[in-house]
């Protein structure tokens, strides 16, 4: 099953490009999901099908889903309540007054989907809005476990190292025994989706094509791949036909060339492009829009992309970072404790290190072909 997510800067194009990439999935025979996270959903208008909040059939191979948020979260805590009892402060919240933190619509369509039988669809496309609510939900799980360390002192796996139940403002040892394991379930199932994300997903990003979306994407692009999401293709959208002779607009069309170019530079991507009167209204011109989207490139998978972090390098314990296109000056490192904090612009990673690089003070950092590399100095 293929997962195809897609995010940008270019905020109403988005919806579109996810639109026609489902259509013209289902006409070419692919069973096809589309997701809308919404709040305000514009694939009824793209469809001309009124979308419900479960999975319906808009026409034969593609049926679409527009989250209905709060009654999605409301639906979760229902089924999770049992595993609540022993907080009875925390049993008795009703749906309704649960927060919608930043993300959280993505955390249930990975919840959700993961009880779906696994051949009910052959492509996801995800409509994932724009790309601060993606990244706040992708970060989210090393917050959690940055606060649940510096709360309880309880860390990864098993999950309680002596720095960590030393360093607590509320020391395990004052918690009832039957609270610890929840506590770190809770924990785990954020990184489980998250891994999850990864592993099945790529990322369509959907690039304005001006100056100043390009530099927004020179650090968005890289702080993707720093959650471990690996972005396949570039769309600029809505593109001017290049062909215009208003010279009203010749400033804009000069910027939609350089952005062009300058983005296959950058990312090593194929660049596809979204035109300005991209016609929409019904299933059929959808789909002869990511026809022409498209542009004979593999819809399932535009670039072959491996996961851009791994934990080993040449045999050894290492962490290596795809990091395309990222200026030097943007990225920084900080060592805390068994975590290698990595920023990229205002976006910030823990990364937990691997077991041959914990507690090895000898540790070195470099670029290597595009790469953040972190290993031991030899």
């Amino acid at each position: 099953m293929h997962t195809l997510v897609f995010t940008g800067n270019s905020y109403p194009s988005i919806s579109l490009a996810a639109a026609a990439t489902a259509a013209l999935a289902a006409r070419d025979g692919y069973r096809t999901l589309l997701i809308s996270t919404g709040p305000q959903h514009s694939i009824s208008t793209l469809l001309q099908h009124s979308p419900t909040s479960t999975p319906s059939t808009a026409v034969p191979g593609l049926d679409v889903w527009a989250l209905n948020t709060p009654a999605l979260l409301a639906e979760y805590l229902e089924r999770i309540r049992p595993q609540l009892q022993m907080f009875p402060a925390l049993a008795q919240i009703s749906g309704d007054e649960l927060p919608l933190l930043p993300g959280v619509e993505i955390f249930l369509v990975v919840e959700y989907l993961s009880r779906l039988p696994t051949n009910q669809y052959q492509m996801i496309v995800l409509d994932a809005g724009g790309q601060d609510g993606l990244l706040r939900m992708l970060a989210f799980p090393d917050s959690l476990r940055w606060g649940i360390r510096i709360g309880l002192g309880l860390d990864r796996e098993p999950g309680r190292s002596l720095a960590s139940v030393g360093r607590a403002l509320m020391p395990t040892s004052l918690m009832p025994r039957e609270w610890i394991d929840p506590v770190q379930e809770v924990r785990v199932q954020f990184e489980r989706v998250r891994d999850q994300i990864a592993a099945r997903s790529r990322v369509r990003y959907v690039l304005r094509p001006d100056l100043v979306a390009l530099e927004e994407a020179k650090l968005v692009v890289p702080a993707l791949h720093l959650h471990d999401v690996a972005v396949d293709g570039i769309i600029l959208a809505p593109l001017l036909p290049p062909d215009l002779a208003d010279a009203r607009l010749a400033g804009c069309l000069e910027q939609q060339r350089i952005v062009q170019a300058e983005a296959g530079r950058l990312w090593g991507l194929p660049v596809l492009g979204l035109p300005i009167a991209a016609a929409a209204g019904n299933f059929e011109e959808l789909a002869q829009t990511g026809y022409h989207m498209y542009q004979g490139h593999a819809l399932a998978q535009l670039a072959d992309i491996t996961a851009p972090i791994s934990y080993s390098l040449d045999g050894q314990p290492a962490i290596a970072i795809m990091l395309p296109g990222l200026q030097r000056d943007a990225l920084s490192l900080t060592m805390s404790g068994d975590e290698l904090v990595v920023r990229v612009g205002p976006y910030r990673r823990h990364i937990l290190l691997p077991d041959g690089l914990r507690g090895v003070t000898n540790i070195r950092a470099s670029r290597e072909a595009g790469r953040l590399v972190v290993r031991q100095r030899t």
